[in-house]
C-alpha cells in the first residue's frame, strides 16, 4: 500500500474510474506493526503505518472499506499462514485482547479522522472464513467448527466497534462463493448481534476435472455471476433482516491470480455485461483488484501473468481499465433505452452512450491455455444508433473502442513474443497501444427536432463509448 508505484497507480485509477471505496487485506498484519505485547503481556499498539495508509486514501478522496484482518502473531492462537507474506489465519488466543485491539484501533481512527468521516466507512470482519486457506481454528478444517468460531470472532469484533460508536457500520461474513449468508443473518437475529450489511465474494469460474486434474474454465453459464448475486439478494430480502445492505467485497471473472482472462479484451465487455444485469440489485460490487502490484503469490514474474489488476506491473492499462473508465464518464441521468447491452446517459456536458457485445468464447481448453493465445475476434454485426430529442446546437462527437488489438495491450504483448522482461521502449510502445485515444472524432450541428444517427461495425467482444459534447447551444 505504501509503495510509490502502487500509490501512483491508485492515483491513475481514482482519477479515471472514480472508485469511492478501497478494500485490502492485512491491516493487522505484522508488517503494519500494529500489535506487540510487553513483557507483562499487556498490549503495545502502534498506528504509524495505519495512519500512513489511511491518510493516503483520504487525501485521494477514497474511503476505506476496512477489512479487519489478519491476526498479529503475538495475538494468534496458531501458526497457520497464507500468502507469500505469511498472513496468520488463526483466531485470537485471547478474545479480550482482540476486543481491545479492535476497539483501540477504531478509537484511533475516530480521533484522527473524526466521527462524521468514519461513519461513512465500512468495517468488515475477516476475509473468507468459510475457506480453510483463510481461517483455521485448528489444523483440520471443519465447517461447523469454523462457522461457530467465526460467529464468536464476529460478535466480539462488532461489540468492539460499536462500543466506540453505535452508528459505525459493521458486517460480514466476507465469505468465498456466496457462503454463510443465511446462517449469518439467522445467527445475528437469534443472538441479537448487530449487523449493518452482509458481504460475500463471487467469481465467474468453474473447476472441471479432466484426467484426474482440476482445471479452471470460464463459467459455462454466461450468467454464472448474475445468478449467484440474484440468489443471494433473494436470500437477504426474504430473511428476518430484509433491509440489510449487500456488498460483494470481491468479484472478478476468476479467483485465480494467474488466469489470463484478466489480461484479455474479452474481460472488458464481460465486466459491463455483468454490471448492467446487476444494476440496482446490490449496494456495491468491489472489483478485485485495481493493480497487478499484488503479492499474494509473491512478486509478479512476467508483465502479463494473469493477475487481477486493471493496470499491469509496469503501469500499462488493460482493457478492463476502460470498462470502469467509461462507466465513470456516464452522466447521472440515464436515458430511456431498450437495448440490454448498452447505457445511454446525459449530463450538462452532453450525451454519452456505452455499448458492447459480450460473446462468451467457446473454449477448447482451460483458461490457462486458452487465454494465453492470440484470440482474434469474429466479425460481429453492424449496429445502428439513434438518439432523439437532442437539444439544438454544435456538438463534438468522440468514439472510443476497446476490442481485439485496440486498447488491447495483451494481444500486442503476445505478438512481441511474450517476453519475460519488457524493455523501456516496449513498455512505452504498449502504453501507446493502450492509451485510450478516440478512434473517431468529428464536429457537426444538430438542428431543432433532429436526431443523431450513426452506424458502427461491432465485432465480438467489442466495447464502444460515444461522447457527444455540447460546445454551443442555440435553442430557439
Amino acid at each position: 500500500m505504501l509503495r510509490k508505484d502502487f500509490q501512483e497507480q491508485l492515483d491513475v485509477v481514482k482519477k479515471a474510474c472514480k472508485f469511492k471505496y478501497l478494500r485490502f487485506h492485512g491491516i493487522f498484519h505484522d508488517e503494519m506493526g500494529v500489535y506487540k505485547e510487553n513483557s507483562d503481556g499487556s498490549a503495545n499498539y502502534n498506528w504509524q503505518y495505519v495512519d500512513a495508509v489511511y491518510d493516503s486514501l483520504i487525501d485521494k478522496g477514497i474511503k476505506p472499506f476496512v477489512e479487519l484482518s489478519f491476526m498479529p502473531k503475538a495475538l494468534a492462537s496458531g501458526e497457520q499462514t497464507v500468502f507469500w507474506w505469511n498472513a496468520n489465519i488463526t483466531p485470537p488466543k485471547d478474545y479480550d485482547k482482540w476486543y481491545s485491539l479492535v476497539n483501540n484501533f477504531v478509537r484511533h481512527l475516530e480521533e484522527r479522522y473524526g466521527r462524521e468521516e468514519v461513519l461513512t466507512w465500512y468495517f468488515e470482519v475477516w476475509n473468507e472464513p468459510n475457506h480453510p486457506v483463510f481461517f483455521s481454528p485448528t489444523k483440520q478444517f471443519n465447517d461447523l467448527e469454523n462457522i461457530d468460531e467465526y460467529f464468536k470472532l464476529y460478535e466480539v469484533t462488532v461489540k468492539a466497534v460499536k462500543d466506540v460508536c453505535k452508528g459505525y457500520r459493521v458486517g460480514g461474513p466476507a465469505t468465498a462463493g456466496n457462503g454463510w449468508i443465511k446462517e449469518m443473518i439467522n445467527y445475528c437475529a437469534e443472538k441479537e448481534v448487530p449487523i449493518d450489511f452482509v458481504s460475500t465474494h463471487t467469481y465467474g469460474i468453474e473447476t472441471i476435472s479432466e484426467n484426474g486434474e482440476d482445471l479452471l474454465y470460464l463459467g459455462r453459464n454466461k450468467d454464472f455471476i448474475i445468478d449467484d448475486v440474484k440468489r443471494i439478494c433473494e436470500q437477504v430480502r426474504t430473511s428476518s433482516k430484509p433491509n440489510l445492505e449487500i456488498h460483494y467485497s470481491e468479484w472478478n471473472t476468476s479467483w485465480y491470480n494467474k488466469d489470463y482472462i484478466h489480461e484479455t479484451y474479452i474481460q472488458a465487455p464481460c465486466i459491463l455485461y455483468n454490471l448492467k444485469n446487476l444494476e440496482g440489485t446490490v449496494d456495491s460490487m468491489c472489483y478485485w483488484t485495481f493493480t497487478d502490484i499484488f503479492e499474494e503469490s509473491g512478486p509478479p514474474d512476467t508483465p502479463f501473468g494473469g493477475s487481477f489488476g486493471l493496470i499491469n506491473l509496469q503501469g500499462i492499462k488493460k482493457p478492463a481499465f476502460y470498462s470502469y473508465k467509461f462507466l465513470a464518464e456516464l452522466g447521472e441521468v440515464e436515458l430511456e433505452n431498450n437495448d440490454a447491452d448498452s447505457w445511454a446517459c446525459m449530463d450538462e456536458t452532453g450525451i454519452q452512450l456505452l455499448l458492447w457485445d459480450y460473446t462468451k468464447p467457446l473454449q477448447d481448453s482451460c483458461d490457462e491455455i486458452y487465454f494465453s493465445k492470440d484470440l482474434p475476434s469474429n466479425k460481429g454485426e453492424c449496429v445502428h444508433i439513434g438518439i432523439d430529442g437532442i437539444p439544438e446546437g454544435k456538438y463534438k462527437v468522440q468514439v472510443f473502442r476497446v476490442g481485439y488489438s485496440c486498447n488491447d495491450a495483451y494481444t500486442e504483448y503476445i505478438k512481441m513474443g511474450s517476453p519475460k522482461y519488457l524493455s523501456k521502449c516496449q513498455v512505452e510502445e504498449l502504453k501507446l497501444k493502450a492509451s485510450g485515444q478516440p478512434v473517431f472524432e468529428e464536429e457537426f450541428y444538430i438542428e431543432k427536432n433532429k436526431s443523431f444517427e450513426k452506424e458502427l461495425q461491432v465485432k465480438e467482444n467489442d466495447v464502444y463509448f460515444i461522447k457527444m459534447i455540447r460546445s454551443i447551444i442555440n435553442i430557439r
